[in-house]
Parts: structure tokens; sequence; C-alpha cells
């Protein structure tokens, strides 16, 4: 994701009482944006000629990115119904709403730019109007402006209207700076409403109940803080346990077993299992036990049935015998990763196998084997634009919400059918990606869940939103205003 940080800072402002952290805000929020691999820009008591040069740049390249974040830290003020932020020249205490047309930001020409780029995420941060002399927010007024916020924004502000902020309490930062600065550094992701609440928590708490902030949301996509991933994902294992094709059958515990495993012949992998069981827990290496687990997997999608009875019958006491002392589970680990990548290594959008999914994902809640959906955890940061569920969050068990759109159709042989054009996750359209994995006939509501759970969501999670009640279902692609079916049946 490609995301525009503009940082402001503003110390010194015209007449108005000097500040002594705005700057360093800005300065350590454009820090942690650019630890983030975002484009950043700081600016320092930004002058009026600077301001006018960045929003020129804005209207014309703001469109090239897919978020944009505009923090200012500094005085606020409102005049005659408008939220202005001071910049180097603005002086306090001038006649007339044209001054501060001029001389200074006008908030709303920033949701103005914003309104021009709809298709990217917007959010707005305002540490603003501390220490003003006047002891509140506005020169005329107690509180900001209302503001209506453009779809896919959110605004959020250090104080409650008409509270003023604290220009310190959190080391060189103001307390809402500070706590901000902290939380994203101390989350690998954390989104964006979620974020702003645990600084919400934060500073109440450091202030003893005296600054609560506040925020506007119109946020349609999830957006979130994410910290730049390894070009390379350590998986935890020797390539050779990765990526099948460079096994080297050194292993001589197991490697008749593997070979055994890779004719793909039901009879050959229940000997392969087997054989497997009869090798004591206690004398397999954690490499080892990583491939089997996934050459389980594997049997089980191929309908092995030793591999379908392990797993379906006795899989938590079969899993807890193969527990190292430490609690890890390098045989589950395998398991849960070959959900995920293929043979190669490679990330996969869905799983072979719904059943194994099922059996595996809702695994998740057992105590247990936390610390191997923490290894899983590991693996799919890097992959988790990708994902309609992530296994291990907080929110680990909350409905998955896909929202379709659908039309009634009479078909001539079958009666009323549902014709799915449009499949949305957080207002992104994956139906292209649906069709791709489980087709495009499907049949009733229960079937078309089951079938989502290839995508590892367990099915008792998923909550379909539709505009017209879902019986009998087959999805199209509109193109055009014209219908295109995938799999036409002649």
């Amino acid at each position: 994701m490609k995301v525009l940080a503009i940082c402001i800072g503003v110390d010194n402002a015209g007449n108005f009482t000097k500040l002594d952290n705005a700057i360093n805000d800005a300065t350590s929020i454009n820090e942690v944006f650019k630890s983030f691999d975002y484009d950043t820009r700081l600016y320092q008591d930004i002058s009026m000629n600077e301001w006018i040069a960045l929003s020129q740049e804005l209207n014309t390249n703001l469109k090239n990115y897919d978020a944009f974040i505009f923090f200012y830290a500094g005085h606020g003020i409102e005049v005659a119904g408008e939220n202005y932020l001071t910049f180097q020249e603005t002086c306090q205490d001038q006649e007339g709403k044209a001054y501060y047309d001029r001389y200074s930001i006008k908030l709303s020409e920033i949701l103005e730019l914003e309104k021009t780029n709809l298709g990217i995420t917007k959010i707005i941060i305002v540490d603003a109007c501390r220490d003003n002399p006047r002891g509140v927010r506005g020169i005329q007024a107690q509180e900001f402006a209302p503001i209506a916020t453009p779809r896919g924004t959110l605004i959020a502000f250090s104080t409650t209207s008409g509270e003023k902020a604290a220009d310190g309490g959190f080391e060189k930062n103001s307390a809402y700076t500070g706590t901000l600065v902290q939380h994203l550094k101390s989350n690998t992701s954390i989104q964006a409403e979620s974020l702003f609440k645990k600084v919400r928590q934060s500073v109440y708490s450091l202030t003893q109940g005296k600054k609560v902030t506040w925020e506007h949301t119109s946020l349609i996509n999830e957006f979130f803080f994410q910290k730049p991933l390894p070009i390379e994902v350590d998986f935890g294992y020797p390539n050779m346990y990765i990526n099948d094709s460079s096994y080297d059958y050194s292993d001589q515990q197991i490697q008749d077993v593997i070979i055994l495993f890779k004719t793909a012949d039901w009879y050959s992998q229940r000997d392969a299992i087997e054989a497997f069981l009869l090798i004591q827990a206690q004398r397999l290496l954690p490499n080892e036990k990583f491939i089997i687990g996934r050459w389980l997997v594997r049997a089980y999608s191929n309908g092995t049935f030793k591999a379908k009875n392990i797993l379906d019958e006795n899989i938590v006491t079969f899993l807890v015998s193969y527990r190292e002392v430490d609690n890890k589970n390098h045989l589950l680990n395998g398991m849960l990763f070959e959900l995920y990548f293929n043979e190669f290594g490679q990330f996969r959008f869905a799983s072979e196998n719904i059943d194994v999914s099922n059996i595996l994902i809702e695994l998740r809640n057992n105590k247990l084997f936390d610390q191997s959906f923490q290894y899983l955890n590991g693996l799919l940061m890097s992959y988790s634009d990708k994902l309609l569920y992530y296994p291990i969050t907080s929110n680990n068990n909350l409905p998955v919400s896909l929202d379709v759109l659908a039309e009634e159709e009479e078909h001539w042989l079958e009666g009323k059918q549902q014709i799915i054009y449009s499949i949305n996750s957080q207002a992104k359209d994956i139906t292209e990606g649906v069709i791709a994995i489980i087709g495009s006939s499907i049949g009733s509501k229960i079937q078309f869940e089951k079938l989502l759970t290839t995508f590892n969501i367990p099915q008792n999670l998923i909550m379909l939103n539709s505009n017209i009640p879902l019986h009998e279902i087959e999805i199209r692609r509109k193109v055009e205003g014209l219908d295109i079916q995938d799999n036409w049946d002649f």
C-alpha cells in the first residue's frame, strides 16, 4: 500500500503563545511513518508560501496514493464557523474571516482536497490549540465548528470539543501525540479505529480523566497502520522443508515415509502414516515433525482414510502427544502451514480441502495450541491484505461480514435463482477471486457458506449480507452492463 503522510508542527505562530512540543510532535510522528515506509513530508513552522506550494502539489499528486495522512500539531482556531490551523505568519485577534482565509490553513480546504480523491483512505490527525491564552480552542467560539466528514475519511482530534489541549504530558511530546507514537511503535499492525480508541484510553488515564480525545469517521475500507514486512518471510524451518522440490531425503529416520507420501496413492500414504506412527514422538526432530504435518494434511485432502481418521476423530489427543517440553508443536505448525502455502512455500489464497481447514482452524480456541497459532500469525502478517479471515487476533471469533449484491432471475428449467454479481469484503470487491476458487455454480446458501470456508474462514463466523434472500445461487460477473457467466452448461 502506498501511503503519503504530511506532518506539520508549528511552535511559533505570529503572536500566539509559543509552544514547546508541536514541532517535536510532528517530528516524532514523521519518524514513525517513515519507519513504516510511507512517503513522508515534515514541515516545521510551515509558512504561507510553503503551504500554498504543498496544497497545489497535493491537488495534483494525491491520486497516485492508496492512503493519505495529514498530521498537524499547533494552535487551532475557529472564526465565523470555519476551522483554521495556524502557520508561521498567523496572528490572533484579527478582524474578519478574510484574514484567516489567507493566513492560516482551513480544515475545510484539506477536506475538499480529499473529496476529489474519493478512492483513497484519508486520515486527518489534529493535536491543536494547546496553551491558547484564552484557554479555549477558538478565538470566537468555545469549540471547533461542526465538521462534515467526507466518505472514506477519519478525523481525529486530541481533545473533546471546547476543551484545551495540553502541550506536554508525555516526555518531549503532548500526551496525545506521545501515546499515539507509542501505540504505533508497539503494534506491528493495528486497525485505524482501534488505534485511536487505544490512544483515547491512554490519554484519559495519563490526564486523570481531564482529557478525552474524539474522532469523526466515515471510513469504508479497513486501514491498518502497519510496519513494513521483510521481503523474505522467515518460515522457521530449513528451505527443503518449505520447498518440497529441494527436499534431499537426508532424514534417514523419515526418508522412506516421505517417499511413500509422495506417491499420492491412498494405500501408500496409509503405509506412510502407519510407518510414521511407529516412530516414538520424542525421537522425531522438529523439522521432521513439521514436514510430516504437511503431508498428513495432503493425505487427508487426497482422501486417505488413515489421515481422515486421525484428524476427524482424535485430533487434539493426537497433537498433544507430539508437543515439545516448551509447548511448541511442530507437527501442528506443519499442518497450519499447509493450509496457506503450497509445496513451493508460496502463499495461496485458499486451502485445498474445506474439511481439514475447518478442523485445524477450530483449534485456534484451544490454549494448548497457542504457540502454533502464534507461529502462523508471524507468517500471515506478510499477507494480511490477502486474507478474508485472520485466524489469530483479538477478534478471531467475530463474524466475517461479506456483502453480496444479487438479482433474482427466472430459469426455464430450475425456477427462480439468485444471481450474485458482486461479493465484497470490507468494501473491496472479491468476486473474481471467489469465482476463481469455488466456481460460479453454487447451489444453496448453506452450500455457498461451506464453499467459502475454503478461504480458511470458520463456517459459523460467515455472515452474508444480501440485498435479497438467497436460496438457489449462481455467481456471474457484470461487465459494462452485461452478465458474463463463468461455467456455462450446454
